[in-house]
């Protein structure tokens, strides 16, 4: 079990728990200047606000709060987090491993709310302690008045109105640790998480997608998408099958062939969803995945982040997806100019930086035959690049969020196939595909 605490829902409440934590922080930073100064050593305010002390004060506060404030901290991840400067890195491993779960009192209070006050009527069981939490909502398990097992997610109280004031409060503490380079558009990134969210906190939206998976994929015998409870749904909660199953790390534990066989399932949904579906569930934790043993099927979880993508993007990738598959660096680098990534006007020292990082990134689909995701050296090598891209750091882009999400997507799948020690040659699923 997770540790309860209660949560503060209103927004005089949440604005006065960042208060206290850019106090603290601040306190802190004061603190370790003066003591840099006793030492002769001019502070440096960047890397006395990344310190282990005050990212810890920053994943603890976010973490009671729950909500967007600690949604958008693992949004930053894209989880990818092997590419991010170490201090980011902490901070969001913090992030993904301690919600915190609502009081048993708090938790009767939100479903009275939501369903009346004899809710306990609409169940034969409900265990009111959740067996996952999140930052928007937690899950419990219950049982329907005919018997079925369900899942049922619960919003925490106040999340849906406070996402404007706590996404600009994250944006603040971003903003001061210097993290984020000068001709990134943050304001724009900042509105389009704030678009994310509350569409993630509206659960009939999740609900739409949810059936609309089901529908898409009802032919398809190596995936469970759960059954939607629509009179048990609204808003603020979502009431589904319960669809039991393993940690997805489990693959690792499995033969190769079936593993690899898995696997492919898991790349195949990704091109279907960005070239066949136009429909792509962006959040690749690895929590939205469970392994079901006996039938050896992988069930799918969590719609509330998935986006429609235009015919435009989608044609947009096909072409990337052919010249990645062909060698063309050149027109990858120049479709990546196009969507916004790099900017136009850049020395020829970048161009050829970025060139050669993509030239890295793409290797699995470039390889001829079964990839080794186990023994790749390709994110070490990007998170080496990374560090050096910082001096370059200026001619970055910001492109379309789909194209953001597009790509959280892309390097969680990825991150998966390392996790599980995956061996697939990636370039023959994908020309299936163009």
């Amino acid at each position: 079990m997770k540790k309860a605490k209660s949560l503060p829902s209103g927004r005089g409440a949440r604005l006065t728990q960042f208060g206290g934590l850019l106090t603290q922080v601040a306190s802190n930073v004061a603190v370790d200047s003066v003591k840099s100064l006793s030492k002769g050593k001019i502070p440096n305010i960047k890397e006395l606000l990344l310190t282990s002390k005050n990212i810890h004060h920053l994943a603890e506060r976010l973490a009671h709060l729950r909500g967007a404030a600690m949604k958008m901290g693992q949004l930053l991840s894209m989880d990818a987090g092997e590419l991010l400067p170490p201090e980011l890195n902490q901070l969001l491993a913090v992030l993904r491993d301690n919600a915190c779960v609502l009081p048993e009192e708090q938790l009767v209070q939100t479903m009275s709310q939501l369903l009346g006050n004899n809710w306990q009527m609409q169940f034969s069981q409900f265990d009111l302690n959740p067996f996952a939490a999140a930052s928007i909502g937690q899950v419990h398990l219950a049982e329907s008045l005919t018997g079925e097992k369900l899942a049922v997610k619960i919003q925490y109280p106040g999340v849906a109105k406070s996402i404007h004031s706590d996404v600009d409060n994250v944006g603040t503490l971003i903003r001061m640790s210097g993290l984020v380079p000068e001709n990134i558009d943050l304001t724009r990134l900042l509105l389009e998480v704030k678009i994310q969210l509350i569409r993630e906190a509206d659960y009939e939206i999740e609900a739409r997608f949810l059936n609309r998976y089901a529908s898409l994929l009802k032919d398809e015998k190596g995936f469970v998408v759960p059954t939607l409870y629509s009179e048990l749904c609204n808003e603020a909660m979502l009431t589904m099958s319960y669809e039991s199953g393993e940690d997805i790390e489990v693959l690792s534990e499995l033969p190769q062939a079936q593993k690899n066989q898995l696997c492919a399932q898991l790349v195949k949904l990704l091109f279907r969803e960005l070239f066949e579906f136009r429909l792509m569930q962006t959040d690749p934790n690895f929590a939205n995945y469970r392994y079901q043993r006996d039938s050896q099927k992988i069930v799918l979880l969590d719609f509330g982040a998935t986006r429609e993508i235009s015919e435009a993007l989608s044609h947009f990738y096909r072409d990337v997806a052919r010249a990645v598959l062909s060698g063309d660096v050149d027109t990858v680098y120049r479709l990546a100019t196009e969507l916004g990534f790099y900017q136009s006007d850049v020395p020829v020292e970048f161009t050829e930086e970025m060139q050669n990082t993509l030239t890295i990134a793409f290797e699995p689909m470039q390889y001829d035959g079964d990839y080794d995701f186990a023994a790749s050296d390709v994110l070490p090598k990007l998170k080496d690049r990374a560090m050096k891209h910082a001096r370059l750091r200026e001619y970055f882009g910001t492109p379309p969020a789909d194209a953001i999400f597009i790509h959280r997507k892309i390097a969680g799948i990825y991150l998966l196939l390392c996790r599980v020690k995956a061996q697939l040659n990636l370039n023959k699923i994908l020309a299936e595909f163009l």
